[in-house]
Protein backbone atom coordinates (compact mmCIF):
# COMPACT_ATOMS: atom_id res chain seq x y z
CA UNK A 1 0.00 0.00 0.00
CA UNK A 2 3.11 2.11 0.47
CA UNK A 3 4.05 1.79 -2.69
CA UNK A 4 0.64 3.76 -4.51
CA UNK A 5 2.18 7.21 -2.90
CA UNK A 6 5.36 7.07 -4.77
CA UNK A 7 6.56 8.36 -7.27
CA UNK A 8 8.23 5.34 -9.02
CA UNK A 9 4.85 3.58 -8.68
CA UNK A 10 3.15 5.98 -10.93
CA UNK A 11 5.89 7.16 -13.74
CA UNK A 12 7.73 3.86 -13.61
CA UNK A 13 8.80 2.99 -17.30
CA UNK A 14 9.37 -0.48 -16.16
CA UNK A 15 6.47 -2.69 -16.13
CA UNK A 16 5.55 -3.05 -12.07
CA UNK A 17 3.49 -6.35 -11.85
CA UNK A 18 -0.26 -5.51 -10.21
CA UNK A 19 -2.11 -7.72 -7.88
CA UNK A 20 -4.45 -10.26 -8.81
CA UNK A 21 -7.21 -8.25 -6.84
CA UNK A 22 -6.48 -5.21 -8.99
CA UNK A 23 -6.84 -6.84 -12.03
CA UNK A 24 -9.81 -8.96 -10.98
CA UNK A 25 -11.05 -5.57 -10.06
CA UNK A 26 -10.44 -3.83 -13.26
CA UNK A 27 -12.39 -7.24 -15.28
CA UNK A 28 -15.24 -6.80 -12.70
CA UNK A 29 -15.07 -2.91 -13.85
CA UNK A 30 -14.97 -4.05 -17.45
CA UNK A 31 -18.27 -5.94 -17.31
CA UNK A 32 -20.00 -3.88 -15.83
CA UNK A 33 -18.88 -1.19 -18.14
CA UNK A 34 -20.07 -3.69 -20.94
CA UNK A 35 -23.03 -4.12 -19.08
CA UNK A 36 -23.82 -0.69 -19.14
CA UNK A 37 -23.14 -0.06 -22.86
CA UNK A 38 -25.16 -3.18 -23.97
CA UNK A 39 -28.29 -1.86 -21.98
CA UNK A 40 -27.64 1.66 -23.50
CA UNK A 41 -27.30 0.25 -27.32
CA UNK A 42 -31.22 -1.22 -26.59
CA UNK A 43 -32.67 1.95 -25.16
CA UNK A 44 -31.32 4.51 -27.73
CA UNK A 45 -33.96 4.00 -29.55
CA UNK A 46 -36.40 6.00 -27.60
CA UNK A 47 -36.54 9.46 -28.13
CA UNK A 48 -37.48 11.30 -25.17
CA UNK A 49 -36.08 14.11 -22.84
CA UNK A 50 -33.26 11.94 -21.73
CA UNK A 51 -32.61 10.71 -24.97
CA UNK A 52 -29.09 13.49 -25.32
CA UNK A 53 -28.43 11.91 -22.02
CA UNK A 54 -28.57 7.91 -22.76
CA UNK A 55 -26.68 8.48 -26.22
CA UNK A 56 -23.87 10.56 -24.04
CA UNK A 57 -24.04 7.46 -21.06
CA UNK A 58 -23.48 5.14 -24.46
CA UNK A 59 -20.44 6.85 -25.28
CA UNK A 60 -19.05 7.07 -21.88
CA UNK A 61 -19.40 3.26 -21.11
CA UNK A 62 -18.66 1.83 -24.70
CA UNK A 63 -15.35 4.26 -24.54
CA UNK A 64 -14.64 3.20 -21.34
CA UNK A 65 -14.96 -0.08 -22.33
CA UNK A 66 -12.15 0.11 -24.83
CA UNK A 67 -9.72 1.76 -22.63
CA UNK A 68 -9.90 -1.08 -20.26
CA UNK A 69 -9.78 -3.65 -22.93
CA UNK A 70 -6.48 -2.10 -23.93
CA UNK A 71 -5.10 -1.41 -20.45
CA UNK A 72 -5.65 -5.37 -19.89
CA UNK A 73 -4.46 -6.13 -22.68
CA UNK A 74 -0.91 -4.24 -21.95
CA UNK A 75 -0.66 -5.48 -18.52
CA UNK A 76 -1.26 -8.98 -20.21
CA UNK A 77 1.68 -8.79 -22.54
CA UNK A 78 3.40 -6.88 -20.27
CA UNK A 79 4.27 -4.39 -22.63
CA UNK A 80 6.86 -2.11 -20.54
CA UNK A 81 5.52 1.42 -21.52
CA UNK A 82 1.80 0.97 -22.12
CA UNK A 83 1.84 -1.21 -19.14
CA UNK A 84 3.11 1.31 -16.83
CA UNK A 85 0.71 2.66 -13.79
CA UNK A 86 0.19 6.37 -15.09
CA UNK A 87 -1.99 5.55 -18.07
CA UNK A 88 -4.31 4.85 -14.77
CA UNK A 89 -3.96 8.51 -13.49
CA UNK A 90 -5.03 9.53 -16.98
CA UNK A 91 -7.70 7.46 -17.43
CA UNK A 92 -9.09 8.16 -13.97
CA UNK A 93 -8.86 11.90 -15.13
CA UNK A 94 -11.20 10.97 -18.02
CA UNK A 95 -13.38 9.31 -16.28
CA UNK A 96 -13.52 12.53 -13.43
CA UNK A 97 -14.01 14.93 -16.67
CA UNK A 98 -16.43 12.76 -18.14
CA UNK A 99 -18.54 12.15 -15.42
CA UNK A 100 -18.35 15.68 -14.44
CA UNK A 101 -20.01 16.06 -18.08
CA UNK A 102 -22.78 14.03 -17.64
CA UNK A 103 -23.68 15.17 -14.27
CA UNK A 104 -24.03 18.53 -16.00
CA UNK A 105 -26.17 17.35 -18.03
CA UNK A 106 -28.59 15.53 -15.93
CA UNK A 107 -28.80 19.17 -13.97
CA UNK A 108 -30.12 20.00 -17.33
CA UNK A 109 -32.97 18.07 -17.36
CA UNK A 110 -35.27 19.37 -15.04
CA UNK A 111 -35.14 22.62 -17.01
CA UNK A 112 -35.47 20.66 -20.36
CA UNK A 113 -39.10 19.45 -19.00
CA UNK A 114 -39.89 22.77 -17.60
CA UNK A 115 -39.63 24.31 -21.00
CA UNK A 116 -41.21 21.37 -23.31
CA UNK A 117 -44.13 22.04 -20.37
CA UNK A 118 -44.41 25.51 -21.11
CA UNK A 119 -44.52 25.00 -25.12
CA UNK A 120 -47.20 22.13 -24.76
CA UNK A 121 -49.38 24.77 -22.47
CA UNK A 122 -48.49 27.60 -24.99
CA UNK A 123 -49.35 25.33 -28.25
CA UNK A 124 -52.48 24.42 -27.26
CA UNK A 125 -54.25 28.01 -27.51
CA UNK A 126 -52.60 27.90 -31.07
CA UNK A 127 -54.88 27.36 -33.93
CA UNK A 128 -54.04 23.69 -35.63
Amino acid sequence: MGDLLTWHFWFNYYYIPLSGRAKTGLLIFAIILLVGAAILFFLKKKKDLYAKLRQSLFSFFLTNVILVAFLEFFIYEEVPFFSSHFWFLLWAIELAIWLIILFKQFKKIPMIKKRVEEQKNFSKYLPK
